[in-house]
């Protein structure tokens, strides 16, 4: 007979031996082709750009998120690479507005490895994992409205970004393109679409 209550515990040893920096982008994280977004150092905001077929990602509620190794340099809030995300059976039905808990994800777990596909925008928002929206309205929903007047200055208020939703949260990342980079064409993102939270 299985001990429950070891099996449990065995469980959550797992997901605590998962590094913080394995997982992707918390909720409220943001991702676009071109992000404006604070200076790590200086605060400002400064112009990040993603080279073709690349993106680049502002996490701001990650170090937040694992306070105990907020100071690990391996726990990066912004990142650069191609768009994937970890499709678990798990959640993948689930809403948007429906939290994935940070710790259910373990990216070392062939299961869960075995999930990590290739994505471009339009499909995170299609399955729930992200939404179309404004700089300005990503910033509030992360709580970044003192920086709102300079992003009106610098006339990016109304560029489009992508955030990261509930049940997206952690499972969406950026995976650096090793070697070099052939030529291929960038994906632009899709305007079409009403900027606004699904999630709210």
């Amino acid at each position: 007979m299985v001990n429950t209550t070891q099996q449990v515990g065995y469980k959550e040893a797992r997901r605590m031996s998962q590094p913080a920096w394995m997982n992707g982008l918390i909720e409220g994280g943001m991702l676009a082709p071109r992000l404006s977004r604070p200076h790590p150092t200086h605060g400002y905001l400064d112009l990040a750009t993603a080279a073709a077929g690349e993106w680049v990602a502002y996490d701001a509620k990650r170090r937040a998120e694992f306070p105990h190794v907020a100071q690990d340099k391996r726990l990066p809030i912004y990142t650069k690479g191609k768009l994937m995300a970890f499709l678990l059976d798990e959640v993948i039905d689930n809403e948007p507005s429906t939290k994935t808990p940070t710790d259910l994800l373990l990216p070392f777990s062939a299961d869960h490895l075995l999930t990590l596909n290739s994505l471009n925008a339009r499909e995170l928002v299609e399955i729930g994992f992200a939404t179309f929206t404004t700089h300005e309205l990503a910033y509030e929903q992360v709580g970044l409205e003192a920086l709102i007047p300079e992003l009106r200055a610098r006339s990016m208020a109304d560029a489009p970004v992508y955030q990261i939703t509930p049940k997206g949260n952690t499972l969406v990342k950026l995976v650096s393109v090793g070697g070099t980079p052939q030529p291929k064409q960038q994906e632009q993102p899709d305007f079409s679409l009403r900027p606004g939270f699904a999630f709210s």
